[in-house]
């Protein structure tokens, strides 16, 4: 929760946060999940609502059934713009995160009410436990007819989207400049997968949680020969998929990646950035995060959150314009 507020804080939001789940952590692993009181989870949604106008919501990790359902029948009754959800299973290190029930509560009930899910390709496997997968023959052949944009190599094609750049310094990113990926994110299979190969998981994949209820969905893939995410959303042609590609980058600061992405995506779309563009500048953020990171703790760190606070701001005319309203008085 303090690396999500601290990535809204960066991104110029103001973050205000319910939390259903403690963990016992440090960059060495979760040692410990004690859930909150369903109780306790429904009255401060409550609160928080009543008092805020919210731009967007992001939900990472739930831990079990009744907070699960806490959230979806606040959704549900309180209908909120640009649902994030990022559904964490397991922690990096391999502590399941929720159980089977709660993530049954989050593919029936949270599914729908989302604007965009974002797992990693792990988790979105996962998810979709069960579905037949392609068969090896058929790898590399569009595994629907959705419309796509990028080659199964993981080369992105021009997106006609503009990024309107970053905050504070970041360059103007796109799919061929961003510097790194989300590192640090599992993904399943032998480590001889090729990024062709994953890109086509990636794409069953969202095939597969389009299917079961999720309107727009990203896929991340930072442990990847290249950094390679997949977005897969639905327009007024149908469905459509976009890859975006960077170098992955090698370092041991990559604890939260995931959350810090999905966190950031959020903010985006609380700023009225589409979703393509906002995938874009979270992508560019991560990997800007990373590269800035320093070293903390015994484990694999966390990436630097507030970079952006060590770099000059760009220069503002609101005191020039306050003079000039004071003279003409």
């Amino acid at each position: 929760m303090t690396a999500d507020i601290k990535t809204i804080a960066a991104h110029e939001c103001y973050g205000i946060a319910c939390i259903t789940a403690l963990t016992v952590q440090s960059t060495q692993g979760v040692r410990r999940v004690e859930a909150v009181d369903p109780k306790v989870v429904a009255g401060t949604l409550v609160e928080l609502a009543s008092d805020f106008e919210i731009d967007a919501v992001h939900i990472g990790m739930l831990g079990n059934e009744a907070a699960a359902r806490v959230v979806a029948e606040f959704l549900e009754q309180n209908p909120q713009p640009h649902v994030v959800l990022d559904p964490i299973l397991k922690s990096s290190s391999g502590a399941e995160l929720v159980d089977g029930a709660a993530v049954r509560v989050m593919i029936e009930r949270i599914f729908p009410l989302a604007e965009v899910i974002a797992p990693n390709l792990e988790e979105a496997l996962a998810l979709t436990e069960g579905v037949p997968r392609l068969a090896p023959e058929n790898r590399g052949r569009e595994p629907s007819p959705h419309r796509t944009k990028g080659g199964l190599d993981g080369d992105p094609e021009p997106s006609p989207h503009r990024a309107k750049g970053g905050l504070d310094g970041d360059p103007e990113p796109s799919p061929h400049r961003a510097k790194g990926g989300l590192d640090g994110d599992p993904v399943p299979g032998p480590p001889s997968v090729s990024t062709a190969q994953a890109i086509e998981l990636m794409r069953e994949a969202a095939r597969h949680l389009h299917a079961l209820g999720a309107a727009n969905v990203v896929i991340t893939g930072g442990n990847l020969e290249k950094a390679v995410d997949l977005l897969s959303f639905t327009t007024g042609r149908g469905v459509e998929q976009e890859v975006f590609k960077a170098e992955r980058q090698r370092s041991s600061s990559t604890h939260g990646t995931g959350c810090a992405f999905s966190t950031a995506l959020a903010c985006h779309l609380a700023q009225g950035r589409g979703l393509p563009e906002a995938v874009l500048l979270a992508k560019a953020y991560i990997s800007a995060a990373i590269s800035n990171a320093y070293a903390v703790g015994r484990g694999n760190g966390p990436v630097h959150h507030l970079y952006r606070m060590t770099q000059p701001r760009r220069p503002t005319k609101v005191v020039a314009e306050a003079e000039t309203a004071n003279a003409n008085r």
